[in-house]
């Protein structure tokens, strides 16, 4: 299992224009939503886990089965995202390719989450860009 690797939220936390209603407003995410580390570790030899930390208080947690060999573990209240699991022995990824793999799911996360109930979507692109800052130190605790 990896250590911990520390996000800066400051660089995630941009501002981000939207508009609210039909006013223009500047949001930024929320100080729960922002993981401020992120860890690489292989389960059982078969799977690559991603895991999330944050300063939010711990949760009961459930699994959503997202896509073939993709399962992603949530918070059961706040739906905030822990983990995303890859099965790489059924997927037949080969290593260098299974943290291309991780943005991936996470890059699109933020679009199908709702279908799969989940519904923080800036927790899921916090998430996302957390993952890309620290990507590179993850690739020796995930490869076999």
């Amino acid at each position: 299992m990896s250590d911990w690797q520390r996000v800066d939220t400051k660089s995630l936390n941009t501002p981000r224009p939207t508009k609210i209603r039909g006013v223009d407003v500047t949001v930024y995410f929320g100080h729960d939503d922002m993981p401020t580390g992120v860890r690489g570790f292989r389960r059982d030899h078969e799977k690559i886990v991603i895991e999330f930390k944050y300063n939010a208080s711990l949760e009961p947690r459930k699994l959503v089965h997202y896509q073939d060999h993709v399962v992603l573990t949530a918070g059961q209240i706040s739906g905030r995202l822990y983990e995303v699991e890859i099965d790489v022995a059924a997927m037949d990824v080969q290593a260098i390719r299974l943290l291309t793999r991780v943005a991936s799911v996470l890059d699109e996360l933020p679009q199908h989450a709702p279908a799969f109930g989940l519904n923080r979507i800036d927790n899921y692109t916090a998430a996302s860009g957390a993952f890309k800052q620290v990507q590179g130190k993850l690739a020796s605790a995930i490869t076999p």
